[in-house]
C-alpha cells in the first residue's frame, strides 16, 4: 500500500513517522496535512476545518485524551530564556555533530521547552531522517 509507519518511543512521549506514496484520484488528510504540496493550506486552522476536530473518545489509542486548551501560544526559541537557549545548543551540537539549520534549530526548541533530554532523542531521529 506505500504506507510506512515508525515510532520512536520515549520517556515521557512518542514521536510517530508516516510515510505515504501518494496515489491518483486517493484523497489523503490528516493531521500532519493533505500531501497537496501546499504548506498554506495545512494550518491548524485549515486541518481542523477539514477533519471537523478531536478524535471520538472511543478511538483513542491511548485511554485519556491530551488536556490542551482551545488556546495556542505559539513559541519560538526567541522566547527562550538566552542562557538555556545557550545551554541547548551546547547539548544539540553535541548530541549531533555538524547539524545546522532547521534540525539544529528543531533541537534547541525542543531542549528548551521540553527538556535536556530532547537534545538525544532528536539526534536519534535526525540520524533515522537521514537514512531516507
Amino acid at each position: 500500500l506505500g504506507l510506512e509507519v515508525e515510532i520512536f518511543r520515549w520517556a515521557n512521549h512518542l514521536n510517530v513517522r508516516v510515510r505515504m506514496t501518494p496515489r491518483a484520484g486517493v484523497p489523503v488528510d490528516g493531521s500532519c496535512g493533505n500531501m497537496n504540496g501546499n504548506a498554506a493550506d495545512d494550518t491548524t486552522e485549515a486541518i481542523m476545518g477539514r477533519l471537523g476536530g478531536r478524535i471520538a473518545a472511543t478511538e483513542l489509542l491511548f485511554r485519556h485524551p491530551a488536556q490542551v486548551s482551545g488556546h495556542l501560544v505559539q513559541k519560538t526559541i526567541a522566547d527562550c530564556e538566552i542562557t538555556r537557549r545557550e545551554r541547548a545548543l551546547q547539548l544539540c551540537a553535541a548530541s549531533t555533530p555538524g547539524s545546522a539549520g532547521v534540525l539544529l534549530d528543531a533541537c534547541i526548541f525542543d531542549v528548551c521547552f521540553g527538556g535536556d533530554q530532547y537534545a538525544a532523542e532528536d539526534a536519534t531521529t535526525e540520524s533515522e531522517v537521514k537514512k531516507y
